[in-house]
C-alpha cells in the first residue's frame, strides 16, 4: 500500500467521524478491515484494527475539552502496518509494539489539526448565509456541506505526512532498531491490558460487564493471532 493511496481512504474513512454517516467506520477495528480489503489482506487489517481499538478505549471528554485524535491515529496506524509489510527481523507483534509507540504523537497532532479545521469551517458559514440573502438555495445547500472538504484534507494531509515520513525511514530505520524488536514486542502484549483499564473505568455504564468480557476476548485472540 503506497502512501497517496492509504492516505485517500483514511481520509474518506475519517469522514465518519463527525461530518458523513457515523455509523463507526472512523473506527480501526471497523476501518482496519477495510483498509486491509483495498490491499487483499483484510485479516491483517483486522489485527492491526484490534490493536489500535485498544488504545482507542478511553472516557468521553468532559466539558469542553478536546481528546486526542485516537481513531484517526488508529487508521494511521493501521494503514502503517499494512504499508511496512513483514520487514525481516520484525514480527506483527514487535511491529505494532513499535507503531504503538507513535499512536499519541500521531492523535495529538490529529486534534491540533481538527481543532483548526473546525476554525476554518466558519467561512463556510459566512457563504452559506450570503447565498441565502441572494435567494440562491441549491447553492447554499452546496456550501453547506462544504466543511467535507477540509475535515477529509484533515485525515488525508496528516495521513500523508506520516506514511511518507515512515516510507522514508523505513529504508534504514528498521534494520538499524531490528535489536530493540523484541522491547517492542512485550509492549504489544501490554496494549490489550491499557484497554481493558480503560474498560474497567467505565464500570459504572450500563452494559460494562458484555464490554469487559468482549475485551478480554479480543485480548485473547489478538494476543494468539500475532503470536
Amino acid at each position: 500500500m503506497n502512501a497517496a493511496g492509504a492516505a485517500l481512504v483514511v481520509g474518506a474513512l475519517g469522514l465518519d467521524q463527525t461530518a458523513v454517516a457515523q455509523v463507526l467506520l472512523s473506527q480501526p477495528l471497523v476501518g482496519g478491515v477495510i483498509l486491509g480489503w483495498s490491499v487483499g489482506d483484510p485479516g491483517s487489517g483486522l489485527i492491526a484494527g484490534a490493536f489500535f481499538q485498544f488504545l482507542c478505549l478511553t472516557d468521553l471528554p468532559v466539558g469542553a475539552s478536546i481528546p486526542p485524535d485516537t481513531a484517526l491515529a488508529g487508521l494511521i496506524g493501521v494503514a502503517t502496518f499494512l504499508s511496512l509489510g513483514h520487514p525481516p527481523g520484525w514480527g506483527d507483534q514487535a511491529l505494532l509494539g513499535l507503531l504503538a509507540a507513535g499512536f499519541l504523537p500521531v492523535a495529538i497532532l490529529a486534534r491540533a489539526c481538527d481543532v483548526r479545521v473546525r476554525r476554518a469551517n466558519r467561512i463556510w458559514i459566512r457563504i452559506t448565509e450570503k447565498l441565502l440573502g441572494q435567494g440562491r438555495v441549491r447553492l447554499a445547500q452546496a456550501a453547506a456541506n462544504g466543511g467535507l472538504l477540509f475535515f477529509f484534507l484533515r485525515a488525508f494531509i496528516v495521513a500523508l505526512v506520516v506514511l511518507t515520513a515512515v516510507a522514508l525511514w523505513d529504508g534504514a530505520g528498521l534494520d538499524v532498531a531490528v535489536g530493540a524488536a523484541p522491547a517492542f514486542a512485550l509492549f504489544a502484549r501490554c496494549v490489550p491490558l491499557i484497554g481493558l483499564a480503560a474498560l474497567l473505568s467505565q464500570r459504572r455504564r450500563p452494559g460494562w460487564p458484555l464490554s469487559l468480557a468482549a475485551g478480554i476476548a479480543a485480548g485473547i485472540l489478538f494476543t494468539q493471532s500475532v503470536t
